[in-house]
């Protein structure tokens, strides 16, 4: 299960622009987290069950767990009619709250200039979005205390969280985190983080840079949001 974050250089163009390559991006991420939920729920459903039957309890809360597994399927079955039949479905993302939070002033900061109809009231809405598509992050730390790791002290909380979640990709086309060329390696204790360029990630790291890229449209990423996190692209 190869596992990626995604810094808010790559986040915006993807959560704002249905015509863009990261959208593309977010549409496999989507694909991945929409399986790995309902496998996962699917395991939790399957372990409520057997300790009620081992101990004669009632099961609480199951109904609502099933219908969960049923929505995550039901997504991932309609993404996977459109995908290309050797779509990759294990990719997932990792995100914190000092990433989300980070999307959010740039979204406030910058968001206009890629959709002018971006309002400060769509914020909640698009961060939902975001947080979305990720299954898992790292343990809670403080933004204020982390280690110096790029050349701007903002980018530092995203590369740490990164390491800690234990992410094998961080996606970022700042070159405060990607200082040279398209690559770069950080490390923290025993795990090593590529950090690469959103490019460079699509031309050799995804699906070992074979996946077709163009048969995917941006719009499909609709299908994994909830309804009322659709913002109708």
């Amino acid at each position: 299960m190869p596992l990626a974050t995604v810094d808010t250089s790559v986040a915006l163009p993807a959560t704002l622009s249905a015509r863009s390559h990261p959208r593309k991006l977010f549409v496999m991420l989507a694909f991945g987290a929409l399986t790995y939920r309902a496998e996962h729920l699917r395991l939790d459903a399957d372990a409520l069950r057997h300790a009620a039957a081992s101990e004669g309890g009632e099961l609480a809360g199951l109904a609502a767990l099933d219908h969960m597994i049923e929505q995550a399927e039901r997504r991932r079955s309609a993404l996977a009619e459109l995908l290309p039949y050797d779509a990759p479905d294990d990719w997932v993302a990792a995100g914190f709250s000092a990433l989300f939070d980070e999307y959010g002033r740039k979204l406030i900061e910058r968001g206009h200039r890629l959709d002018p109809s971006v309002r400060d009231e769509d914020v909640p809405r698009l961060r939902r979005q975001f947080e979305a598509i990720c299954v898992c992050g790292p343990p809670p730390f403080d933004p204020e205390g982390v280690p110096t790791l790029t050349r701007d002290p903002q980018d530092d909380p995203i590369v740490y969280g990164a390491l800690l979640a234990g992410s094998d990709f961080l996606i970022s086309d700042d070159r405060d985190i990607v200082p040279s060329g398209e690559e770069h390696e950080y490390e923290h204790e025993e795990h090593r983080l590529r950090a690469v360029t959103f490019g460079h990630f699509a031309n050799t790291c995804f699906a070992g840079g074979d996946f077709a890229w163009s048969e995917v449209d941006g719009a499909w990423l609709r299908l994994a949001w909830e309804p009322h996190d659709d913002r109708g692209a």
